[in-house]
Formats: structure tokens, sequence, C-alpha cells
């Protein structure tokens, strides 16, 4: 069975990932033209302004719909992983809950964000149950 962090180390891949399942193309220089192109026509100001001239509730939409296709493609990789393994299963939970739940942690001027925050809990819980179960493993040989 694949690790529950593999899944959390993968979620920094997820945007890709539902872009080119939103976009229904899978080229690499498709996407690395378009960065480039955002990148340049962003210090264009009369394009900067149609940006800004979007409505708020359309800019939901958009962000709704890409976050929705990022947390489907999340859910696909979830797919692989054995949860009824009780130390996937536990893993899994934390990385949920510390991301849906808004968990966030703030050091001075620095802030670690929600998504930040379930990405890191989740590779220490997945460290320190395996480090357990590697203990339980070895005293059982």
């Amino acid at each position: 069975s694949r690790c529950a962090a593999h899944s959390a180390l993968s979620s920094a891949r997820m945007r890709s990932i539902s872009a080119f399942s939103f976009a229904f193309s899978s080229r690499i220089s498709l996407f690395a033209c378009t960065a480039v192109m955002a990148m340049v026509i962003s210090f264009f100001g009369p394009f900067v302004t149609f940006l800004a001239s979007i409505p708020n509730c359309v800019m939901g939409g958009v962000c709704i719909t890409l976050y929705g296709f990022i947390a489907v493609s999340g859910l696909k990789m979830i797919q692989n992983v054995d949860l009824g393994d009780n130390k996937n299963l536990f893993v899994v939970a934390v990385i949920l809950i510390c991301g849906i739940g808004g968990m966030s942690v703030s050091f001075g001027n620095v802030t670690i964000t929600e998504i930040a925050c379930a990405l890191i809990l989740g590779i220490v819980t997945n460290v320190l149950v395996n480090i357990k179960c590697k203990k339980c493993n070895k005293s059982d040989k």
C-alpha cells in the first residue's frame, strides 16, 4: 500500500495536475509558455486594469472551480492509500483536519498557512508513526 505521506508530499503538484485536467492538455511546454506569457503580460497596465475590473463574484467562481479540481485530484491520489490501516488513516485525518480546520501558526511576521501546516504535520505524523512501526516490526522478527 502507498504511504499517506506520499499523498501529502504530492499536494504541491496538485495545482498543476488540476490545471492539466482543466485545460484537457498534458503538454508541459504549453503550461511553461502560458506561465511566461502571464508573467510578461502582468507588467502591462491595461491588462492589470482589465483583471481588476472582473467582479469579485466571477473571480470567486473561478477560484471555487480551480480549488475544486485540486480537491478532486487529491481525492484521486488518496484512493490508492489503504485507509483500513490505522496508521494511514491517522495521517490522512491529521492532514484533513489541519487543512480544512484552518490551522495556521504565526511566528512574529512569518505566518504558516493552513495548507502548509497540514503538509508539515502530515509529514511529521507519518515519520513518527513509521518510527513506531519500524520498532514494532524489528521486535517481531
